[in-house]
């Protein structure tokens, strides 16, 4: 596993979207519930520490927050990928 890399956890939890992004770097493939408030956890990303001094490090997560955001507004698209994954697992 590598960062930036997708990953299924399979459970819809505010937490775990923040702690995939913030913790372990990726993408997660957590599909949202109806009640799921986006802008809270929009509002918990931002960027590391480390990242004020590194533009590297800070266009990294600018590329992960854009993405996410894009996952949650196009998430039915990710369906058919998603029935893939609980086949495997």
């Amino acid at each position: 596993m590598r960062k930036g890399d997708k990953i299924d956890k399979g459970f819809c939890a505010q937490k775990n979207y923040w702690k995939s992004i913030m913790w372990y770097k990726i993408l997660p493939f957590i599909f949202p519930k109806r009640n799921l408030n986006v802008k809270k956890i929009k509002g918990r990303l931002s960027h590391p520490f480390k990242a004020q001094k590194n533009e590297k490090v800070k266009r990294f997560y600018d590329w992960l927050f854009s993405a996410f955001e894009s996952f949650l507004n196009s998430w039915e698209n990710f369906k058919t990928v998603r029935s893939i994954f609980a086949q495997i697992f």
